[in-house]
């Protein structure tokens, strides 16, 4: 019960936060999904960021698949880490390998992405809409060399989110309430 409960009030805050948003429609998805992305990577509350997840979400998964594909392309190359930002980094890391250069290291490591999709999630479907993308940018994953740091930020994504410790087993039998 308590899952359908937390479902339906991140849904309400999710409505809620969208009234407070003034976004044009945008016959451009691309061009839409970036501004979205932009803003939702940017300081806003918790209502406001929820419902510029589920809108981001709902574009993406209203877009054709060639516009899937794009919004891969912009994911991987517009979100990724800043390579000069790491090499200066690790260059002050391997000069003074101390906890404050580590923790610099760290964060030039992480793509703005991860915070990207990690908000993505907060999404109602937000987590389904993140396991649709990854299947969508397997299938390219052969021909566009250019996605697979983008598959590796998804994988460890998804290994941290989905791992043993939050399985839960349960004994299924007739009096097992259908929620």
């Amino acid at each position: 019960m308590g899952r359908i409960w937390m479902s339906q009030v991140i849904d309400a805050i999710a409505d809620l936060g969208r009234h407070y948003l003034d976004r044009p429609s945008s016959k451009a998805p691309l061009k839409a999904a970036k501004r979205l992305c932009d803003d939702l990577l940017s300081d806003r509350g918790e209502a406001s960021g929820t419902a510029l997840a589920r809108e981001l979400v709902e574009r993406y998964l209203g877009m054709e698949e060639s516009d899937q594909d794009g919004f891969i392309d912009l994911l991987a190359s517009d979100y990724s880490y800043a390579a000069d930002k790491l090499k200066n980094a690790a260059a002050a890391y391997v000069q003074n390998p101390d906890d404050d250069t580590y923790r610099v290291l760290r964060n030039a490591v992480e793509s703005p992405r991860q915070e990207l999709l990690r908000r993505i999630n907060m999404a109602p479907d937000g987590t389904s809409t993140i396991v649709k993308m990854r299947e969508r940018l397997l299938t390219r994953l052969s021909d566009a060399p250019h996605l697979r740091t983008l598959d590796s930020d998804l994988r460890h994504l998804l290994s941290s989110w989905f791992n043993r410790g939050f399985l839960q087993f349960e004994r299924i039998e007739w009096r097992t309430p259908a929620a």
